[in-house]
């Protein structure tokens, strides 16, 4: 099935795994059209019909957050859900490895996802060609083929989900944004949740990426990477960094306050001078201080 809906070309090292395998059942191989060797992959699962195992696979990524070409979600005549991204292997783009893919659930509670490279491999492969070979229209028919059905019938029913688990505290989001100073600072989009979230902040002079990450039971985990931090009377250790940024965009500037409580649990907030890291620098500095990225890092809101 997988050869038959590829548009002629050659086939090459193709691998297959069964029902048995930890993510499904999939099909990958080389595709060759004459422009150039691509890989391309399939994989069928079962999913949660109440769709909560699949609310993140079919949402488009930020563009704040993360570049790509294009992403569009569509519903289908049957019902079905649609994702079809196109954008890198390497979200920095340090490389210039392009992944497409299609992301299909049907009403039934079957996912089946496609994925396409430029290159004959998903990693550590020259790339072969501008563009993987399969346009977005074609993704979408590939992913919504009823040749595929026998199979994704023939799938083990999805486990049922137990309770969503509890966040380490309050959530990450929520709090973010009401410790942000409101002094003529905007929030121009805001993402996350949970133990992660992230704000774009505008303050009329550039966009500006503010983060935070909250765990627990990090002491030992962390080892040595606390060195040269600030123990405060409460035996917290605050460790505040200014370095380059570490995804490519030009000029970008990463400050942090990485915050330790004694008993493992730990808090970072950080801020750059863009609002995408991927992309150049929009401003000087970052829109929050280092004095004022850690007051918010100590806030005890974050566990509250």
């Amino acid at each position: 099935m997988f050869k038959e809906l590829l548009p002629g070309g050659k086939v090459t090292d193709t691998e297959a795994s069964g029902t048995g395998a930890p993510q499904g059942p999939s099909v990958r191989g080389v595709y060759d059209d004459g422009e150039g060797a691509a890989q391309i992959g399939v994989t069928l699962m079962r999913t949660d019909p109440d769709g909560r195992t699949t609310a993140g696979a079919l949402e488009c990524p930020d563009a704040n957050t993360t570049d790509y070409e294009d992403c569009a979600t569509e519903t289908l005549a049957d019902g079905s859900k649609v994702m079809v991204f196109q954008g890198y292997e390497y979200p920095d783009r340090r490389e210039p490895t392009k992944l497409w893919r299609a992301t299909l659930v049907t009403r039934q509670g079957f996912q089946v996802e496609v994925m396409e490279w430029n290159a004959p491999a998903e990693k550590g492969a020259k790339v072969s060609r501008p563009a993987p070979p399969l346009g977005p229209a074609q993704l979408k028919a590939f992913a919504a083929s009823p040749l595929w059905h026998p199979a994704l019938g023939d799938l083990p029913a999805a486990p049922a989900e137990g309770p969503a688990p509890d966040p380490v505290g309050a959530d990450a989001r929520a709090v973010l944004e009401s410790l942000v100073p409101k002094n003529g600072i905007t929030v121009a989009s805001k993402g996350g949740g949970g133990d992660y979230a992230y704000l774009v902040l505008d303050d009329g002079k550039g966009a500006s990426l503010v983060q935070v990450n909250v765990q627990e039971q990090m002491g030992a985990a962390l080892g040595g990477h606390m060195g040269g931090a600030t123990t405060l009377p409460d035996g917290t250790k605050v460790l505040e960094t200014k370095q380059p940024g570490e995804k490519g965009g030009k000029g970008v500037l990463w400050w942090s306050a990485d915050t330790l409580r004694p008993d493992g649990r730990r808090v970072v907030v950080s801020a750059f001078n863009t609002g995408n890291q991927s992309k150049p620098a929009t401003r000087k500095e970052p829109v929050l201080t280092m004095e004022q990225l850690r007051t918010i890092a100590l806030d005890p809101k974050w566990f509250g």
